[in-house]
């Protein structure tokens, strides 16, 4: 009987161990995901900002010349 439940508990251990490795890879995949969208999510707004820039400079020019 104490060997039957022995294996029993062997067996959930074993089932247990299996689901929570699953979790961690599908977890390092999801956080995988993330860390690219939020990458991706910089280097728009690095975009964003040298367009703006460009759009600056260009009202500068035109500030000039209105100026001058």
């Amino acid at each position: 009987v104490v060997a039957t439940e022995i294996s029993k508990l062997a067996e959930q251990s074993s089932r247990s161990t299996k689901g929570i490795q699953e979790l961690v890879t599908f977890t390092n995949g999801e956080i995988s995901s993330g860390k690219k969208t939020i990458n991706e999510g910089g280097e728009n707004f690095k975009n964003i900002l040298r367009e703006v820039e460009k759009i600056n400079s260009k009202v500068n020019e035109i500030n000039a010349i209105m100026s001058g």
